[in-house]
């Protein structure tokens, strides 16, 4: 009984996550400001190419909440498990895994249920995925994303390079068994678990997934460059 309703615990942190993730920012911060992203340059409903419609600013406005978004399911997840544990009635812990809802925030970004299934390709909300894993794989991912980003200049490139390139560091035993370990500290699991690099890899399919369109372009040399230069 036990195993089932700890199931069913993760089954409903995944579900949080999606509805929370479906509240895709870029969508609805454009429609505020009357400028749906999804109508210009890549139709993307994501950070970068809010960037590009709606300026630098605002951009990154919309970056950090993406961010926060994942951040702030996952705890939600971990206050809900902690109340639930707190309050059963049995002597068993239910093992729940609060990095499910990091997941499931991912997926409804990149395909919310309230604007269509059409959205972000998940890399503002993976960052808020590793922040909550461990903050030091953010660095790692900074350095190889802009270490790709000004060799290349391609955005996508570098999200996704930098994507596979974090993910050996996943599976450190030191990222889940430090003090600063937010995910592993919130659940009921051994110290080190793989099931959180488990779970990453899931992230990572779903960015490659989302942009298999821009891999195509690189295979024909027609993916947009960014430009450093000034602008609003």
């Amino acid at each position: 009984m036990i195993i089932f309703t700890s199931i069913l615990l993760n089954l409903m942190f995944l579900a949080i996550g999606y509805l929370i993730g479906s509240a895709n920012t870029s969508i609805i911060i454009s429609k505020i400001l009357k400028n749906d992203v999804r109508n210009h340059h890549s139709n993307n409903a994501g950070a970068t190419n809010s960037v590009r419609v709606l300026g630098k600013k605002m951009g990154a406005i919309i970056l950090f909440i993406d961010i926060l978004k994942t951040i702030a399911s996952v705890s939600l997840a971990f206050g809900i498990l902690s109340w639930v544990n707190i309050h059963n009635d049995t002597s068993e812990y239910l093992y729940g895994v609060p990095m499910f809802a990091g997941i499931g925030t991912v997926l409804g970004h990149s395909f919310p249920i309230f604007f269509g299934f059409k959205g972000g390709k998940g890399v503002a909300c993976s960052i808020g995925l590793i922040i909550s894993y461990n903050i030091v794989l953010l660095p790692i991912a900074a350095v190889f994303f802009f270490g790709v980003l000004f060799w290349k200049k391609y955005v996508s490139l570098a999200s996704m390079l930098a994507a596979i390139l974090l993910t050996p560091f996943l599976f450190i035993s030191w990222m889940s068994e430090s003090s600063i370990a937010f995910a592993t500290n919130m659940q009921n699991l051994l110290p080190y678990s793989p099931l959180q690099g488990l779970i990453y890899l899931g992230a990572l399919g779903l960015i490659l997934w989302t942009h298999r369109g821009n891999i195509l372009r690189l295979k024909r040399h027609e993916e947009r460059k960014i430009s450093f230069s000034k602008s609003k």
